[in-house]
């Protein structure tokens, strides 16, 4: 599932910022909820503000902005405006461990709440004894209006909610513990507040990317699980190699014959039952999502042009070497195969077999051998391993392949997981 924010603030003063927010944080795999947008449920029959309160607890992150505008009220008998009310909801959660908080001010309002408090001290260390001027009347003076804060008693008042005044106070005093969850970052720029959520959010990649990643190595995972078993002995074998010692007398042209002894017929035997339509269910669905979304291509601002890199050209490669294999597939009917089956099991003492008959089975084995190299090398880059001075395939592509394909055992996940990441030969 997406991670999923909720970005509460005024929208009058942040109409633009809020739409750009959006629009980044969804490029990046988010899924942002904005009350002026129809992309969480409203019921109708529920009042808009607690429609928005009700979202708040389907999200996994609560973007706070303040700004130079208080809102609508939520309670105007005691100056709560919505955003406040969306901040306290989400505070609540936040204690409850359901979610996390990022508080955004802007620089301009956060530097008139310190002049105004700077006032407020010289009002009362100056003027309030000398000319008699009640507690209220200077607090009013502090406060007043002004073209940066339309309201700014209740803009300063939620600014201390926010940062936890009372308690921090308490809290120096030996009288509370300290306050939790009352990071204030202050912002003049969007890309301030897009460093800010970089740093929170563990951005080094965009979240489409990530996601890319990880369904890789699950589909990785799952076609290597296809392609292998596991020997008496515990080690992971390919299912190809039970035909290894009868590829080696695989010689001449197809319009020649090699000669097989009985244990090699046998191997023949036993990959053709067990082995040969292993590949038959290979996914390349996440494959070709990563190919054609360039996510793994570099570009050259020299030439203006996308470049291609390891990952680019294994993706490539793999997704090449699947391709291959099913169309040996569709060249392998499975009437023919059955017949061709009996006809070498009549063999066993040791035979000459036509290269035509074993072309499909032999080239099978070599399109398995490549998917399984590249999986692993795939598998292993996608988990940290440097890339290799050169790209290599352990089996030529064209000289076995049938008409139109040119140019096991259960085994447990971390053990899977070990042999993938492994030196291990296949």
């Amino acid at each position: 599932m997406k991670p999923r924010i909720f970005i509460s603030s005024t929208i009058y003063d942040f109409r633009d910022l809020r739409s750009a927010l959006k629009h980044w944080l969804e490029a990046l795999g988010f899924e942002v909820m904005l009350s002026e947008f129809n992309d969480f449920t409203k019921p109708l029959d529920v009042n808009s503000y607690q429609a928005c309160l009700e979202a708040i607890g389907r999200a996994q992150y609560f973007v706070l902005l303040v700004g130079s505008r208080t809102g609508g009220f939520y309670n105007k008998a005691e100056s709560v405006t919505i955003t406040r009310k969306e901040f306290q909801t989400a505070y609540e959660l936040f204690g409850e461990g359901k979610l996390k908080l990022l508080t955004f001010v802007r620089t301009e309002v956060w530097n008139l709440r310190d002049d105004r408090k700077a006032l407020e001290r010289l009002l009362r260390d100056e003027y309030q004894a000398r000319f008699e001027i009640p507690d209220d009347e200077v607090k009013r003076i502090a406060r007043h209006g002004s073209t940066i804060v339309n309201d700014a008693n209740v803009t300063f008042d939620f600014l201390g909610e926010i940062g936890r005044l009372d308690q921090m106070k308490a809290a120096v005093a030996g009288q509370a513990p300290l306050p939790r969850g009352n990071w204030i970052h202050q912002f003049s720029t969007f890309g301030e507040i897009l460093d800010a959520l970089r740093v929170e959010f563990g951005i080094a990649d965009n979240m489409n990317r990530a996601v890319l990643v990880e369904n890789l190595k699950r589909e990785i995972e799952s076609n290597v699980r296809s392609l292998v078993s596991r020997a008496h002995t515990g080690q992971i074998r390919g299912h190809f190699t039970r035909l290894s010692i009868a590829r080696a007398r695989y010689a001449g042209s197809v319009e020649h014959g090699s000669v097989y002894a009985p244990h090699e017929v046998q191997a023949i035997l036993a990959f053709m039952n067990r082995g040969f339509w292993s590949g038959l269910g290979l996914s390349t669905r996440t494959l070709d999502q990563a190919v054609l979304s360039g996510e793994f291509l570099e570009h050259d601002l020299a030439s203006g042009t996308a470049e291609t890199t390891y990952l680019h050209e294994l993706l490539v490669l793999l997704g090449e070497e699947i391709s291959r294999l099913r169309r040996i597939y569709e060249y392998s009917v499975r009437d023919d195969w059955a017949k061709l089956y009996d006809q070498i099991e009549q063999a066993q003492n040791g035979a000459t077999i036509p290269n035509l008959d074993l072309l499909a089975v032999m080239s099978a084995a070599d399109r398995q051998e490549n998917i399984l190299h590249l999986a692993r090398r795939l598998y292993q880059y996608l988990h940290g391993e440097p890339a290799p001075a050169a790209l290599t395939l352990p089996r030529d592509p064209s000289p076995l392949d049938p008409p139109g394909t040119a140019p096991g055992g259960g085994i447990e996940a971390d053990q899977l997981h070990g042999w993938m990441l492994s030196s291990q030969p296949a």
